[in-house]
């Protein structure tokens, strides 16, 4: 058992790097305890806070990929909050016909901040040549667009 995982592990090493995902259930929904909730960085739990509150201030339900992360170079973390993965117990609004809300926060030196928020398809990030970039798929009408920012350390551009 412990040389398929370690020749797992080398296997993702020699990949391109792709953002990693967080959650508890394993494709179902569970509840997120407030427990589990004091382990993410504080302004990941003021987010799933204010969502919850927006939806009834019930207990809050996840599925895996609710929150994403990618390392960039120097210490710097990406992370993502996508919605979608959420419990609103049933009522649209977290989402809407252009998608559902996502927030992107960046770690650098210890401290979070949120660079983008809004109501989009589906936010994926990767590493290009040690370069982060994140990928916005987004729906208007109907159609899709696409479009990539790549981070320049300040900023995404």
């Amino acid at each position: 058992m412990l040389k398929i995982f370690v020749i797992l592990m080398l296997c993702l090493a020699a990949t391109d790097a792709r953002a990693r995902a967080s959650g508890i259930a394993q494709g179902g929904w569970s509840y997120l305890s407030a427990e589990q909730m004091s382990r993410f960085p504080t302004a990941v739990s003021l987010a799933l806070k204010s969502a919850q509150d927006l939806c009834g201030g019930e207990a809050t339900r996840i599925r895996t990929g609710f929150l994403r992360y990618l390392p960039g170079l120097n210490g710097v973390e990406f992370t993502t909050i996508h919605f979608e993965h959420f419990d609103c117990s049933g009522k649209d609004l977290l989402c809407s016909t252009s998608g559902c809300l996502h927030r992107l926060f960046v770690t650098k030196s210890g401290r979070m901040r949120e660079i983008w928020r809004g109501h989009i398809r589906e936010i994926d990030m990767s590493n290009e040549n040690g370069i982060p970039s994140i990928d916005f798929n987004c729906g208007r009408g109907g159609s899709f667009c696409h479009f990539r920012r790549k981070w320049n350390g300040p900023r995404l551009q």
